[in-house]
């Protein structure tokens, strides 16, 4: 796993990136994949996972009010553990208030 303009990459050998493939592509309604591996002899090691989240757009718009509500718009990277709990709380609040 790297970081590459922004995004994170996984790179591994061909083999193992077609197998990985084919793992996620049979996970169903897991929603995780794990890519840990270990080659030895080969000197190469990806520690990571492949999720699927449900609903992706609706969670980030969601989790961006609720952080938008708590740190008052305050246009801030990072929040301390107790806004985060509070942010987390509110996001739970706002995503059951759209299912209604």
């Amino acid at each position: 796993m790297s970081r590459l303009a922004g995004f994170i990459c996984y790179t591994a050998p061909p083999d193992i990136l077609r197998s990985n493939g084919y793992g996620i592509s049979r996970m169903g309604s897991r929603g995780y994949f794990s890519l840990a591996e270990r080659d030895r002899s080969k000197h190469w090691r990806v520690d990571g996972e492949f999720q699927l989240i449900g609903d992706f757009r609706r969670k980030v718009s969601a989790a961006m009010v609720a952080r938008a509500e708590i740190l008052d718009g305050a246009d801030r990277a990072i929040a301390d553990r107790p806004e985060l709990e509070r942010i987390y709380d509110r996001q739970d609040r706002v995503l059951q208030r759209r299912v209604h």
